[in-house]
């Protein structure tokens, strides 16, 4: 019987790769070009070569399969690159977003907060009581206000 298998597969904006593991052996890695109009296609072609290089076929890997992870960093690239459609965060007000909070990238010392920051990957919005408890229909949005 065929070594189970495990992949871990990340799918950037430039790159996909593969990492193919057996139980007792060595790790396998794979990098094929990332196709932006559709990311799956790189994700084929590296599961491709890494059959290719085992003298097997992708379904027959992925049958061998215990555990297969993915993950992606094109949503992040988007929103670095601003290359997102248009985009708001909707809040309610007393309730600030993290992204406002400046809670991560951007500081280079931690806890200096004279620093100056880049400017918001997202634009929100803050509304006073955007949401309300007890509407009895959708609330209609004009001028940056919720008005019922």
């Amino acid at each position: 019987m065929a070594a189970r298998l495990t992949f871990a597969a990340d799918t950037g904006g430039t790159f996909t790769d593969l990492v193919v593991n057996s139980a007792g052996g060595a790790a396998r890695l794979y990098k094929r070009p990332t196709t932006p109009a559709d990311p799956v296609i790189g994700l084929f072609d590296t599961l491709g070569a890494a059959a290719d290089d085992m003298n097997s076929s992708v379904t027959d890997l992925l049958e061998r399969s215990d555990l297969f992870v993915f993950g992606t960093t094109l949503a992040t690239n988007a929103i670095v690159t601003s290359s997102t459609a248009r985009t708001a965060l909707l809040i309610s007000e007393g309730h600030p977003d993290i992204l406002l909070l400046r809670e991560g990238g951007g500081r280079r010392t931690l806890f200096d907060y004279s620093q100056e920051y880049p400017e918001p990957y997202i634009r929100a919005l803050t509304f006073e009581n955007a949401f309300p408890r007890k509407a009895k229909r959708s609330p209609r949005w004009m001028n940056g206000r919720c008005w019922k």
